[in-house]
C-alpha cells in the first residue's frame, strides 16, 4: 500500500514536472517575441532620430539662406 502511494506521488510530481517545463517554454517563446519587438521598435527609434537629426539641420540651413537673402 505504501509503496502504491509513492508511485502515485512519483507519477504526480513527474505530471506536474511535464507542465511545469511546458509552461517554461511557452514563457521563453513569450520572452523571445517580446524580446525582437523591443530590437525592432530600437531601431525604429533610432531612425526617426537620425531622421530628425537630418531635418533640424536642413531647417538650420534653410534659416541661414533665408538670413544671407534678407541682407
Amino acid at each position: 500500500m505504501h509503496t502504491q502511494e509513492l508511485l502515485c506521488q512519483l507519477e504526480r510530481a513527474n505530471e506536474k514536472t511535464i507542465e511545469n517545463e511546458k509552461l517554461m517554454l511557452e514563457h521563453q517563446e513569450k520572452v523571445n517575441r517580446l524580446q525582437r519587438r523591443l530590437s525592432q521598435a530600437e531601431e525604429r527609434a533610432a531612425t526617426a532620430s537620425q531622421q530628425l537629426s537630418t531635418i533640424n539641420m536642413q531647417r538650420k540651413k534653410a534659416a541661414s539662406l533665408i538670413e544671407l537673402e534678407n541682407i
